[in-house]
């Protein structure tokens, strides 16, 4: 009769076997750059996406080079969790330093090109309250007593700004208007600014402006000289700021 076979070494001590090899085998079958040292433990270099590949991790980072090592530590310390590391220059040699553990990002934290629409629209609405809020149409229609093609002209032509409102409607900033009208000078600067954004036209009218010596290029239009604020448009569009 057959003796039963005999269980690994590791299932009778009770010891799970290490799972340092297995994970470089992952990686190694993953195309990733996996180096054994002399203590058992395996550098496994790569960007996120290929690090994604192995079953055990996908670390939520940026797609930069990346190290993990796994294995058992020296000196005989308890083994420890696989440490990640980022690379302070991801094309350079690395700088030497310990590797030092990365937690992943709150999912529910904004991002750069959230954070960036987030103050994009703090911007606007500053520009707002500086250009003394907006007019509806209806309003701009009874002050300048035209009609709503006129007013559409005027748009077209650069001769009356509209910024997006409420419900995609257009607003009118007040900023532009004096005595009932349009202040002159006004079609010529923003033909001579480097964008058609009405944002980016509004925040240019309601700043204090540089070469301006300080004051704001719709208060020098609502005085009279609109010369000053179209060469200072100008200058705006030949240094691309």
């Amino acid at each position: 009769m057959r003796n039963p076979p005999t269980a690994p070494r590791s299932a009778r001590s009770g010891h799970k076997p290490d799972a340092a090899p297995i994970v470089a085998a992952e990686a190694r079958a993953a195309g990733l750059d996996v180096t054994p040292d002399r203590q058992g433990r395996f550098r496994i270099v790569g960007d996120a996406a290929e690090l994604g590949k192995i079953r055990w991790r996908a670390p939520p980072l940026a797609a930069q080079k990346i190290e993990i090592l796994v294995g058992p530590v020296i000196r005989g310390r308890e083994k420890q969790p696989a440490r990640i590391s980022r690379d302070e220059n991801a094309d350079g040699p690395k700088t030497g330093g310990k590797a030092s553990a990365i937690e992943p990002p709150n999912a529910f934290t904004p991002g750069p090109k959230a954070r960036a629409l987030l103050r994009g629209r703090e911007i606007a609405e500053a520009d707002l309250r500086a250009a003394d809020g907006t007019f509806s149409l209806l309003e701009v229609m009874a002050l300048l007593r035209v009609s709503r093609q006129a007013i559409d002209k005027k748009v077209k032509q650069d001769a009356l700004l509209a910024v997006p409102g409420p419900g995609n409607e257009r607003r009118y900033p007040a900023c532009q208007f004096d005595n009932g009208v349009v202040v002159a000078g006004l079609r010529a600067v923003l033909h001579a600014l480097p964008s058609r954004n009405p944002w980016f036209r509004l925040n240019f009218l309601v700043n204090p402006e540089p070469r301006l010596a300080g004051r704001r290029p719709c208060d020098l239009l609502r005085d009279g000289d609109p010369a000053s604020v179209v060469a200072a448009a100008a200058q705006v569009a030949e240094m691309g700021a």
